[in-house]
């Protein structure tokens, strides 16, 4: 990665902690309950999506959830962001995640 998409992906990590900052003194919680309530709140509309329509069952979603949190864990860690992760896949697999999402990257 070139010394210019670093400062790029570390201006965007730092304006990334800045929201979450505010928007969790906002709230008055902290950033971590906010990054909490967050991560809850897409998961469980995962969970519902693989139970809806992929028919799994509790141990399947017991095995995804332990799984997911982990990886989540992880990433988060290691500073790794979604604009991140959508980058790799898309080098990877040619597949461009943010043109699938509603509204697209901005």
């Amino acid at each position: 990665m070139n010394q210019a998409r670093r400062i790029e992906r570390e201006k965007k990590r730092k304006a990334e902690k800045k929201n979450a900052r505010k928007s969790a003194s906002r709230l008055r919680i902290s950033p971590e309950q906010a990054y909490y309530i967050g991560h809850c709140e897409q998961l469980a509309i995962v969970i519902g999506f693989l139970r809806a329509n992929w028919n799994f069952g509790a141990k399947r979603l017991q095995r995804f959830t332990e799984e997911f949190n982990e990886f989540a864990e992880d990433m988060n860690n290691a500073g790794i962001t979604g604009n991140d992760i959508g980058e790799v896949i898309k080098d990877e697999t040619g597949w461009d995640m943010f043109e699938a999402f509603p509204g697209k990257k901005g």
